[in-house]
Protein backbone atom coordinates (compact mmCIF):
# COMPACT_ATOMS: atom_id res chain seq x y z
CA UNK A 1 0.00 0.00 0.00
CA UNK A 2 1.57 3.18 -1.09
CA UNK A 3 2.23 6.03 1.50
CA UNK A 4 0.49 9.34 1.14
CA UNK A 5 0.97 11.70 -1.42
CA UNK A 6 4.51 13.45 -1.01
CA UNK A 7 2.80 17.28 -0.73
CA UNK A 8 0.74 15.90 1.97
CA UNK A 9 3.65 14.76 4.25
CA UNK A 10 4.25 18.23 4.62
CA UNK A 11 1.00 19.00 6.68
CA UNK A 12 2.59 17.64 10.07
CA UNK A 13 5.51 19.43 9.62
CA UNK A 14 4.10 22.82 9.15
CA UNK A 15 0.93 21.65 11.67
CA UNK A 16 3.89 21.25 14.25
CA UNK A 17 5.74 24.80 13.61
CA UNK A 18 2.71 26.54 13.51
CA UNK A 19 1.54 24.99 16.71
CA UNK A 20 5.01 25.51 18.15
CA UNK A 21 4.71 28.82 17.22
CA UNK A 22 6.83 31.96 15.64
CA UNK A 23 7.52 33.31 18.63
CA UNK A 24 10.92 33.59 19.86
CA UNK A 25 11.06 35.46 22.96
CA UNK A 26 13.07 38.42 21.61
CA UNK A 27 11.61 39.85 18.98
CA UNK A 28 12.10 43.55 18.56
CA UNK A 29 8.74 45.09 17.18
CA UNK A 30 9.07 47.94 14.93
CA UNK A 31 6.03 49.26 16.27
CA UNK A 32 6.90 50.84 20.13
CA UNK A 33 4.61 51.95 22.69
CA UNK A 34 4.99 55.15 24.81
CA UNK A 35 5.75 54.42 28.27
CA UNK A 36 7.11 57.18 30.96
CA UNK A 37 8.81 60.42 29.90
CA UNK A 38 10.90 59.71 27.08
CA UNK A 39 11.05 56.10 27.04
CA UNK A 40 9.27 53.36 24.54
CA UNK A 41 9.05 49.88 25.02
CA UNK A 42 11.59 47.34 23.35
CA UNK A 43 14.14 49.63 23.69
CA UNK A 44 17.01 47.87 25.20
CA UNK A 45 19.11 48.07 28.32
CA UNK A 46 21.93 50.11 26.83
CA UNK A 47 20.14 52.13 24.61
CA UNK A 48 17.85 53.19 27.67
CA UNK A 49 21.48 53.80 29.75
CA UNK A 50 22.71 56.04 26.92
CA UNK A 51 19.74 58.16 27.13
CA UNK A 52 19.88 58.73 31.02
CA UNK A 53 22.21 61.89 32.63
CA UNK A 54 25.40 60.41 33.94
CA UNK A 55 24.65 61.43 37.77
CA UNK A 56 21.50 58.88 37.84
CA UNK A 57 22.75 55.95 39.52
CA UNK A 58 22.01 52.87 37.67
CA UNK A 59 20.96 50.60 40.82
CA UNK A 60 20.42 46.50 39.73
CA UNK A 61 17.53 45.27 41.61
CA UNK A 62 17.31 41.45 39.67
CA UNK A 63 18.72 39.98 36.73
CA UNK A 64 17.34 36.65 36.31
CA UNK A 65 18.23 34.22 33.57
CA UNK A 66 17.72 30.79 32.77
CA UNK A 67 20.76 28.87 33.47
CA UNK A 68 23.22 27.95 30.52
CA UNK A 69 22.33 24.77 28.26
CA UNK A 70 18.34 25.50 29.36
CA UNK A 71 16.83 24.45 26.38
CA UNK A 72 13.84 26.60 26.59
CA UNK A 73 13.65 29.89 24.85
CA UNK A 74 14.74 32.99 26.41
CA UNK A 75 13.05 34.41 29.84
CA UNK A 76 15.42 36.74 31.45
CA UNK A 77 14.26 39.63 33.38
CA UNK A 78 16.47 42.75 34.20
CA UNK A 79 14.96 45.65 36.74
CA UNK A 80 17.04 48.44 37.70
CA UNK A 81 16.33 51.40 39.86
CA UNK A 82 16.89 55.39 39.47
CA UNK A 83 17.12 56.91 42.55
CA UNK A 84 16.30 61.02 41.90
CA UNK A 85 14.46 60.78 38.64
CA UNK A 86 12.52 63.55 37.64
CA UNK A 87 8.99 63.48 35.63
CA UNK A 88 6.58 66.49 35.61
CA UNK A 89 8.93 68.47 37.61
CA UNK A 90 8.67 65.68 40.76
CA UNK A 91 11.44 63.41 41.83
CA UNK A 92 11.06 60.09 43.22
CA UNK A 93 12.60 56.66 42.21
CA UNK A 94 11.85 55.17 38.44
CA UNK A 95 12.20 51.26 38.44
CA UNK A 96 12.92 49.89 34.74
CA UNK A 97 11.65 45.80 33.57
CA UNK A 98 13.40 44.75 30.55
CA UNK A 99 12.27 41.34 28.91
CA UNK A 100 14.36 39.60 27.32
CA UNK A 101 16.37 42.35 26.78
CA UNK A 102 13.65 44.20 25.55
CA UNK A 103 12.31 47.68 27.43
CA UNK A 104 8.77 46.28 28.87
CA UNK A 105 7.92 48.63 31.74
CA UNK A 106 8.49 51.85 33.44
CA UNK A 107 7.16 52.74 37.51
CA UNK A 108 7.40 55.91 39.03
CA UNK A 109 7.58 56.26 42.83
CA UNK A 110 7.05 59.63 43.37
CA UNK A 111 8.14 61.48 46.63
CA UNK A 112 5.00 63.50 46.30
CA UNK A 113 2.57 61.10 45.33
CA UNK A 114 -0.58 63.18 45.45
CA UNK A 115 1.11 66.18 43.50
CA UNK A 116 2.49 64.08 41.06
CA UNK A 117 -1.13 62.13 40.41
CA UNK A 118 -2.40 66.15 40.19
CA UNK A 119 0.43 66.84 37.59
CA UNK A 120 0.13 63.73 35.45
CA UNK A 121 -3.47 64.81 34.68
CA UNK A 122 -5.08 61.54 34.15
CA UNK A 123 -8.60 61.80 35.89
CA UNK A 124 -9.37 57.62 35.63
CA UNK A 125 -6.30 57.24 37.36
CA UNK A 126 -6.27 57.42 41.29
CA UNK A 127 -3.61 54.71 43.98
CA UNK A 128 -7.15 53.28 45.48
CA UNK A 129 -9.04 52.63 42.92
CA UNK A 130 -6.78 49.43 41.03
CA UNK A 131 -7.74 51.71 37.46
CA UNK A 132 -6.39 51.48 34.36
CA UNK A 133 -5.93 53.36 31.76
CA UNK A 134 -5.20 52.21 27.82
CA UNK A 135 -3.37 54.29 25.45
CA UNK A 136 -2.20 53.48 22.22
CA UNK A 137 -0.45 51.60 20.51
CA UNK A 138 -0.36 48.99 23.21
CA UNK A 139 0.27 51.12 26.28
CA UNK A 140 -1.77 50.19 29.95
CA UNK A 141 -0.98 52.59 32.95
CA UNK A 142 -2.08 51.94 36.05
CA UNK A 143 -1.64 53.44 39.70
CA UNK A 144 -1.45 51.46 42.45
CA UNK A 145 0.19 51.30 46.13
CA UNK A 146 2.88 48.18 46.55
CA UNK A 147 3.06 46.05 49.66
CA UNK A 148 5.31 48.58 51.42
CA UNK A 149 2.40 51.36 51.28
CA UNK A 150 4.58 52.97 48.65
CA UNK A 151 2.18 54.55 46.05
CA UNK A 152 3.62 54.57 42.23
CA UNK A 153 2.49 54.59 38.36
CA UNK A 154 2.90 51.83 36.04
CA UNK A 155 3.72 52.02 32.21
CA UNK A 156 3.41 48.79 30.87
CA UNK A 157 3.64 47.31 26.70
CA UNK A 158 0.77 44.67 26.66
CA UNK A 159 2.25 42.46 24.24
CA UNK A 160 5.48 41.99 26.39
CA UNK A 161 3.52 41.31 28.95
CA UNK A 162 1.30 38.72 27.42
CA UNK A 163 4.78 37.40 25.79
CA UNK A 164 6.30 36.75 28.87
CA UNK A 165 2.79 34.99 30.01
CA UNK A 166 2.89 32.85 27.02
CA UNK A 167 6.22 31.72 28.14
CA UNK A 168 4.93 30.74 31.85
CA UNK A 169 2.06 28.53 30.07
CA UNK A 170 4.09 26.87 27.82
CA UNK A 171 7.38 26.07 29.39
CA UNK A 172 7.30 26.32 33.10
Amino acid sequence: MPGPAPHLRLVPIILLTACAGSDTYTRVESVRSPLLGPFESYTSPADVRRSLPAQLPWRLVTDSRLPPGDPRPAYDWLTVSLAGYADLDRTGELVLTFFNDRLASTTFYPDDPEGYMARLGISALRYDTGAEVRRPPFTLIRAATDYHGRRFVSWEDERLRRQADRWIMRFS
